[in-house]
């Protein structure tokens, strides 16, 4: 399962998002199921892609608890979309 969680940051806290996202980032390499990438977008500083993916294969409805705990945690900064995706199979 991919988690995609996508932030529009409405305000100058880039930086404290920055600072908030490595934190986490730390405490999410230590779990060995969960792997976590953050994207910039490419010509704007404010835009952020977090990509988590969860090699349990566990489907939960809303996200992953981490990835709910993400979206409240960085709604605050601006407006934020959260979606889960499944890799196809092509049989």
């Amino acid at each position: 399962m991919l988690e995609i969680i996508e932030l529009q940051i409405t305000g100058n806290d880039s930086e404290k998002v920055k600072a908030c996202l490595k934190q986490l980032f730390k405490q999410v390499q230590k779990d060995k199921d969960i792997m976590i990438k953050v994207y910039n977008k490419l010509d704007l500083d404010n835009d952020f892609s977090i990509h988590l993916t969860d090699n349990t294969n566990t489907l939960e409805q809303h996200g992953s608890a981490l990835g709910q705990h993400l979206v409240s945690v960085l709604k605050e900064f601006g407006l934020v979309n959260h979606s889960m995706w499944i890799e196809k199979t092509t049989q």
